[in-house]
């Protein structure tokens, strides 16, 4: 599996990528993916119109746009837990589609140890799709995952905050991406569960 910003070719299927946080997500999403290459499957993040700064869950209006102008028909969405005001995530999800004229036809939570991941089908004029939301972080973002993984690697546990997470890695003559590509498939799970729960179902399910 591999993530792009442009597409030069033709693939045999696309996923498009959406975030409502930032570029961190295609640093770290770029560097995951790379452990699952056993398929044709092309994640596509270009730049425009699927990263919107602080968009959060109204990054869910591009996808009336793939479907439509791009016929792309499966998405990867990822966002911070604490972009959601409540516990009742598929219902913030459900009414947000709503708001851009998307139907919603099934929409499904699951728990993947601790974090929770959406899945659901929906309806743009007469072409169906399907859409993966991640809610990274137990208690609210993405440097939570990024901490673990550090607490994991390296035994160091830290507060889950930005400057941490680049001082504890400077520390061993890392990065974020130098991290990501040293740990195994088995450590990412313990530390990115909902990113890696959802990349394994799409790596084998979506044809």
């Amino acid at each position: 599996m591999k993530l792009v910003e442009e597409l030069k070719k033709p693939v045999k299927l696309i996923i498009g990528v959406l975030t409502g946080n930032g570029r961190r997500e295609h640093r770290i999403l770029k560097a995951i993916a790379k452990k699952y290459d056993g398929s044709e499957k092309l994640l596509y993040f270009p730049r425009r119109p699927g990263y919107l700064p602080g968009a959060k869950l109204s990054v869910l209006r591009v996808v009336k746009v793939y479907v439509s102008r791009y016929k792309i028909n499966n998405f990867l969405c990822l966002i911070d837990k604490e972009h959601f005001t409540g516990t009742d995530i598929e219902k913030e999800v459900e009414e947000k589609i709503r708001e851009f004229g998307i139907e919603v036809t099934q929409i499904q939570r699951f728990n993947a140890n601790t974090e929770n991941a959406i899945y659901l089908n929906g309806i743009v004029g007469t072409r169906n799709f399907t859409l993966w939301m991640i809610i990274a972080g137990k208690e609210k973002c993405m440097e939570e995952n990024l901490a673990k993984l550090i607490e994991i690697k390296f035994g160091e546990k830290i507060e889950p905050t930005k400057s941490n997470i680049t001082e504890a890695l400077r520390k061993h003559d890392m990065d974020t991406e130098k991290l990501l590509a040293s740990v195994s498939i088995e450590q990412l799970k313990q530390s990115f569960p909902a990113l890696n729960f959802v990349l394994s179902r799409l790596e084998s399910n979506i044809t």
